[in-house]
């Protein structure tokens, strides 16, 4: 599991830190000298002590034992379930990195300039490389399967869960507010449809939690090794996804703040300074067709016909309504407020009480929200990036549950029973949309080929001759790819769909292309089918032969 070393005095640390030590403020180190809620103390980020070895002990158990069930539940589901939109093109280039050491989309050979794969059949540029050549290491020794490309989400996720662990044991009164941080952080809708995707959203946001929870021990001083290492862990996310833009604003302007004098400059000018020695790195391959990385690096960050960023940044407002409106449609009316809420009661807290310790926490949290928001516009549905901002909404919850237990525990009365029942009723809350029927589905029919992607596939291919040509659907590009075949895109988006059907031999669909109707669109014929269509649990296939004519133009 990449991560950081601890600042200060942490570096010895067994496992998951669990400090508890009261800390000095330093009111030289505030953003506003009157205390008001935009100031940022460095007491929050001050060194603490060890807490006691008994404590360290458990919470190092909880926590491992946190990440067994996470294994446990998401494993075999990440290995039954076919690809999703965009898993049929991150999947691909850590393929092509072992064959020639360059990240490609041979099955993309995109030609239109306007396209971010324009020629990524020779090199892709329109995402950075890191987690491809990350993900190629477990092409190595692993079968060459969604569920393997997937990995890469998956080891990034145990890292962002030890991250968010580290921030909120040193927020914590105890150490159970790490554990109900981590542990709904882990449960919740907003890590689990992140996990399971081939993309690099995950990577990015380990890198920046880490680098967030290296700098919590800083202080106001200048400590050169935290600093370099977090400006190693910015450049990582750099090499990752341009999300790592979030952190890195966030991150100058928390040194910049909290810095006395030239180290207001200093600072976070040795911090950027590494970040892009780091992100440097990509450098030898944008040589290879420098070319090539200017066409697909524009469309993809400058091609959208949105609103100067600067305008953005000034009125976010409808940013931050359009992607609202899809958390809110896609993590759930429950689940949802759960991040938000806390960060909002958090900040009731600081306002009102005149909690220092949670101030870095509503500032992360919120300004994570506003920045990927305005960065992103209003477009690009991608749940990804919101893993950042939701870890801080999660701390929170998990400190505010760990004060009110504390607070229920002083009072002497009836603690058990209702300690018992406000869990239960936590857990309850988040068991909707938990993913747990894909886990007892994938475990239950483990050994029915209707339930496993890759044998979907390869029943379909023995069927199939070899030498044909093929235009599948995200749900099985990648099998067709591995297993040799000659594949074409089946995308819904313009550019991607074959242009007529003399460009395959056989249409392969999953229910995605089923619902547009993409075979009908293609007047294909209908050969086969694999799968079952009425469990949306099981995997499902259509094979259309193409007729080599056009449709007749509609009425």
């Amino acid at each position: 599991m990449p991560s950081a070393p601890p600042p200060n005095g942490l570096a010895n640390s067994p496992g998951p830190e669990l400090n508890h030590a009261t800390e000095t403020a330093d009111p030289q180190s505030e953003f506003c000298p009157d205390g008001r809620m935009s100031s940022i103390p460095a007491s929050a980020f001050s060194k603490n002590e060890s807490p006691p070895a008994r404590l360290m002990d458990r919470g190092s158990l909880a926590f491992y034992g946190l990440v067994l069930f996470f294994l446990a539940c998401r494993l075999p589901v990440m290995y039954s379930q076919p690809g999703f939109i965009d898993d049929e093109c991150y999947a691909i280039p850590g393929l092509t990195i072992l064959e020639n050491g360059i990240p490609r989309l041979p099955h993309v050979a995109g030609r239109e300039t306007t396209s971010v794969y324009y020629h990524a059949d020779e090199v892709l540029y329109c995402e950075p490389p890191l987690m491809f050549y990350l993900q190629a290491l477990f092409y190595l020794v692993l079968p060459h399967e969604y569920g393997t490309g997937r990995l890469v989400s998956a080891a990034a996720g145990i890292g962002v869960l030890a991250a968010a662990w580290r921030i909120a044991s040193r927020l914590g009164k105890t150490w159970q507010a790490a554990i109900w941080a981590v542990g709904l952080f882990s449960a919740s809708r907003w890590f689990y449809l992140s996990v399971l995707k081939v993309r690099p959203d995950m990577l990015c946001v380990m890198f920046g939690l880490w680098a967030i929870a290296t700098l919590w021990g800083i202080g106001s001083r200048f400590h050169w090794r935290p600093l370099i290492t977090t400006g190693i862990l910015i450049g990582l996310g750099g090499l990752s996804h341009a999300l790592a833009l979030a952190y890195a604003v966030q991150i100058a302007a928390w040194l910049f703040v909290t810095g006395q004098g030239w180290q207001r400059l200093t600072r976070p000018a040795l911090v950027a300074g590494v970040a892009l020695v780091v992100t440097a790195a990509w450098i030898p391959l944008i040589l290879v067709r420098p070319d090539l990385f200017l066409i697909q690096f524009r469309n993809q960050y400058l091609g959208v016909n949105d609103d100067p960023l600067w305008l953005r940044l000034l009125w976010p407002w409808e940013s931050i309504a359009y992607h609202a409106q899809y958390m809110l449609e896609n993590f759930g009316p429950i689940q949802f407020p759960v991040v938000i809420g806390s960060l909002i009661a958090c900040t009731m807290l600081c306002l009102r009480q005149g909690d220092a310790a949670l101030r870095p926490l509503c500032w992360l949290g919120w300004t994570g929200f506003y920045l990927i928001a305005c960065l992103v516009g209003p477009h690009h549905m991608t749940l990804g990036y919101w893993v950042y901002p939701a870890a801080f909404g999660f701390i929170a919850a998990g400190v505010l549950i760990d004060r009110v237990a504390l607070a229920i525990t002083a009072k002497g009365r009836f603690v058990a029973p209702i300690r018992w029942a406000g869990a239960g009723l936590l857990i309850l809350l988040m068991l909707p949309g938990m993913g747990l029927k894909a886990t007892v589905s994938s475990i239950r029919n483990w050994n029915d080929p209707d339930y496993r992607a890759p044998l979907v596939a390869k029943k379909l291919m023995d069927q199939l001759p070899a030498d044909a040509r093929y235009a599948v659907d995200p749900a099985f590009t990648l099998d067709f790819y591995a297993a040799g075949r000659k594949t074409l895109p089946a995308q819904l988006f313009p550019g991607y769909l074959p242009q007529s059907p003399g460009d395959y031999d056989y249409l392969i669909v999953s229910r995605l292309g089923v619902d547009d109707g993409m075979a009908q669109r293609q007047c294909a014929e209908k050969l086969l089918t694999a799968g079952k269509f009425d469990d949306l649990l099981a995997c499902y296939a259509e094979v259309y032969r193409s007729t080599k004519s056009p449709c007749p133009p509609p009425e």
